[in-house]
């Protein structure tokens, strides 16, 4: 939990766990921020891994056992630092670093 990471990771564990990557919906169940939230939701969709509140690229996580490089790749594309695809270059990058996840900087599960 110290890892300024976590809340990035909480935030794509609760998309695939709930099957709902919709920002209104993951603001209500992880308690951060609507703008932290639509940052992730913004890289994701730039790099193609959400489409219209769907989780697409939840490979990662299968039958309770998580890949995770591909866990690790994806949290650094929600952050904006790494790109799927060539396109995803082509669109602005959300710094997640300067976005505040919650009240206090506290993590809440």
């Amino acid at each position: 939990m110290d890892c300024p990471n976590f809340p990035v990771m909480v935030v794509l564990f609760s998309a695939n766990l709930m099957q709902n990557a919709d920002p209104e919906y993951l603001e209500a169940f992880t308690g951060f921020r609507r703008e932290f939230i639509e940052g992730i939701a913004a890289n994701m969709t730039n790099n193609g891994l959400w489409k219209a509140h769907k989780y697409l690229a939840t490979s990662w996580l299968q039958e309770g056992h998580i890949d995770e490089e591909e866990f690790i790749n994806q949290v650094d594309a929600a952050m904006g630092c790494l790109w799927y695809s060539k396109q995803a270059t082509e669109h602005e990058t959300v710094d997640l670093i300067w976005i505040n996840p919650g009240p206090d900087d506290r993590v809440w599960i």
